[in-house]
């Protein structure tokens, strides 16, 4: 019997030892997943508005971030290009780390103007992960950095920081990562077409149409359509450019510019359809409506400029692709004597249904005759052409 107990303690000890050494393995195992650190990461940004207050640095989830001011590792100062972050040679045994760039957006010293900024996503290093997040003082995650509050001049070590870049970078094996390799890119966050305009992607997901344009933040009433967008919705899309293509429909009243009071407009080229009642009645719209450069133009919607009494001719010479003008587009508009189609234009027909491939050919070119149909006896009409 005392054989059996010894064999039993013997067999159990040895169960325990192997368990024990398959733990200690897999921990080991663990810890050699490292990710050494040099370099200094680099910033491209357009001016020298934001300054650097600290750079903190976070281990792993579980630690809390150090300050690299404080261990003489990083000196404040303002973004542009490098700037003097010494990490030295550091290794961790995570397989992750953060650091977290402490912002004082400021002010212009003379003018007061300020800035808000977001930050691009980086491109990753190979054998790496890279996000980046903006981050408000109470931790919260932002869209952009808020515009400042200080003057250069007045900055101090008490003062407070507008928000954090957040900066992750992970491994998936145990690496070397030059910050060299990392760039951050930031831009400004331009009111004229991130407030005042609201756009969605579209189906193919490298375009977006207008639609929306809040007046009461427009400090302007010339406006200016953007080509090309970065922000959809307020919120950055990874990097993505988008294409403006098109300006939304709209109902009676419902327009995208309906009520606004703007008094000009330019079109971007890659424009390829204005909706209909987008300008409805804009009266405040005068003069000339050039739509020469918008190449891309394919369609006007029904209503569109109906009521814009101001305006006393419209350029369509460069929209060569122009095949569909919608009814009632120019109706209302009773100082208008001048619409120039594009030279050599032929094939324009007019018709009652909307689905029809053929009706009663139009001559377009006579620039007074096309306004006097616009805006009279073809009004009613859908203007079509054969291309």
């Amino acid at each position: 019997m005392k054989s059996l107990k010894v064999k039993l303690v013997s067999i159990v000890s040895a169960f325990i030892l192997a368990l024990s050494l398959l733990i200690i393995g897999v921990w080991a195992v663990g810890e050699t997943q490292t990710i050494t650190m040099s370099g200094s990461v680099n910033f491209e940004i357009a001016d020298k508005s934001l300054y650097v207050q600290d750079v903190r640095m976070q281990e792993d989830n579980n630690s809390a971030p150090y300050s690299l001011k404080d261990q003489g590792r990083f000196m404040p100062g303002y973004i542009n290009g490098n700037f003097d972050m010494d990490l030295g040679d550091f290794t961790n045994s995570y397989g992750s780390f953060a650091l977290y760039f402490d912002i004082i957006n400021t002010m212009d010293e003379t003018t007061s103007e300020t800035f808000a900024y977001i930050v691009e996503q980086p491109t990753a290093p190979s054998g790496t992960t890279v996000s980046v997040s903006i981050l408000g003082t109470d931790g919260t995650t932002l869209e952009q950095i808020p515009q400042g509050t200080v003057k250069p001049s007045e900055i101090s070590d008490s003062t407070l920081v507008t928000a954090t870049i957040k900066l992750t970078i992970a491994t998936t094996s145990s690496s070397t990562v030059d910050l060299g390799n990392i760039t951050l890119t930031i831009n400004q966050f331009i009111p004229q077409i991130y407030d005042y305009f609201t756009f969605e992607v579209n189906g193919d997901g490298k375009t977006v149409t207008l639609t929306d344009y809040n007046k009461n933040l427009s400090d302007s009433t010339d406006v200016v359509i953007p080509a090309t967008v970065d922000l959809v919705g307020g919120v950055w899309q990874d990097g993505t450019t988008y294409t403006v293509t098109a300006i939304t429909d709209g109902n009676y009243r419902t327009g995208v510019f309906y009520d606004s009071g703007i008094t000009s407009v330019t079109f971007p080229s890659s424009l390829t359809s204005i909706g209909s009642y987008v300008f409805y009645g804009c009266s405040g719209l005068t003069g000339k409506l050039n739509l020469g450069g918008c190449t891309s133009l394919i369609s006007i919607g029904g209503f569109a400029f109906d009521g814009c009494s101001g305006l006393t001719s419209a350029d369509l010479s460069g929209c060569t692709n122009l095949t569909s003008i919608g009814r009632y587009a120019f109706y209302r508009c009773s100082a208008l004597k001048s619409v120039v189609f594009p030279e050599g234009s032929t094939g324009w027909y007019v018709t009652q249904d909307e689905t029809a491939t053929s009706g009663d050919a139009v001559d377009v070119t006579n620039s007074s005759t096309n306004a006097n149909n616009l805006t009279g006896q073809y009004s009613t009409y859908y203007w079509k052409r054969n291309a």
